[in-house]
């Protein structure tokens, strides 16, 4: 007798929750059962495409009892409330970056998660990029030797200002690039290089008319345990997008190169032999690669994936951060 399918609920309907959506219809044991948005009609116009159904009452969708788990892919505001009412229902729960706006939202997601035995997955595709990929397995095999530093940037021209009008709400985005960009780099610095210790940053608008707590440009340096420092920069007025970072190590250095339709991995030893690694002609699955790995380890945490923790430090590090750039100081990555 064939395993039965997970029911899955997608709640939001737009560019982020369609990705999630499609990805499901493509996965061998779990199955769409509803889709719901605020905008009842993207709702339904989804839910014809992918042949479910539609609700405009999110919690409808995150109680239906034909459903094992949800992703969640609305604005970054209403991620805990509903987050937490899904784990509190007994759902597996998908959460699109960041986890939540603020610090203590997201320890009692994970408090939910943990006690509750479910998973809490954080949507981190940068992971899932082939050169990104390719680096990690680099770092573990110690091809640049003991890492020393490195400096990134991630960003793109600011389009989210256009088409997700709530970016520029600062109660409903909770910050500006750091909070929509920074997400990404600092998940995929503490995956390649382990956990921050003090954190400092500066943040400007430099072009687009935002809110007061709104930055289009922001610039950190994370200091890891060990004293190693990672450099960054996310933006909103990048005009290559979308994620570079370089390491140098004891024993050479290595870049991972996103800019543009790039997917490069290359390292230079001391010794100035170089190794190249390019993915830029693959066909991109980083979406569909996570929703289906999330699918697939429900309940027993993939490593691959970020987990609720890592998202719960991600947030930290970003109120830490902003709390710096206040301040003008370094202060604890654990945020208070």
């Amino acid at each position: 007798m064939s395993e039965k399918k997970v029911g899955v609920a997608v709640i939001g309907c737009g560019r982020m929750g369609k990705r999630r959506a499609v990805a499901t219809t493509s996965h061998p044991s779990s199955h769409l059962e509803v889709v719901s948005d605020t905008d009842f009609g993207r709702a339904e116009a989804l839910a014809k495409e992918l042949g479910c159904r539609a609700v405009q009452d999110p919690t409808r969708a995150i109680d239906d009892p034909a459903v094992g788990a949800i992703f969640i892919s609305t604005p970054n505001s209403t991620h805990a409330p509903l987050a937490l009412h899904a784990l509190r229902a007994g759902k597996h729960v998908f959460c699109e970056k960041p986890l939540s706006i603020k610090v203590e939202d997201a320890r009692e997601m994970v408090r939910e998660a943990e006690s509750r035995k479910l998973s809490l997955v954080v949507g981190s595709n940068v992971r899932f990029f082939e050169n990104v990929e390719k680096a990690k397995e680099l770092v573990e095999k110690g091809v640049i030797g003991r890492p020393l530093f490195a400096r990134g940037w991630i960003g793109h021209e600011g389009w989210v200002l256009k088409t997700e009008p709530w970016s520029q709400d600062p109660a409903i985005i909770g910050g500006g690039t750091l909070m929509d960009n920074g997400p990404h780099i600092i998940d995929i610095s503490r995956w390649l290089f382990g956990d921050v210790d003090q954190v400092s940053g500066q943040s400007f608008k430099r072009l687009h008319q935002l809110p007061d707590a709104i930055e289009d440009n922001f610039f950190a340096t994370l200091v890891g345990k060990e004293g190693m420092p990672i450099l960054f920069q996310a933006s909103w007025t990048e005009w290559n997008g979308y994620f570079f970072l370089e390491a140098y190590g004891t024993e050479g250095r290595m870049s991972i190169d996103s800019r543009g339709d790039a997917a490069l991995v290359t390292v230079v030893g001391k010794d100035q032999r170089v190794q190249s690694f390019d993915f830029s002609k693959a066909e991109k699955q980083s979406f569909k690669r996570e929703a289906h790995e999330f699918l697939g380890s429900l309940g027993a945490m993939s490593p691959h994936l970020e987990s609720g923790r890592d998202g719960m430090r991600v947030v930290e590090i970003i109120q830490s951060l902003y709390r710096a750039a206040r301040e003008g100081s370094r202060v604890s990555s654990l945020s208070r």
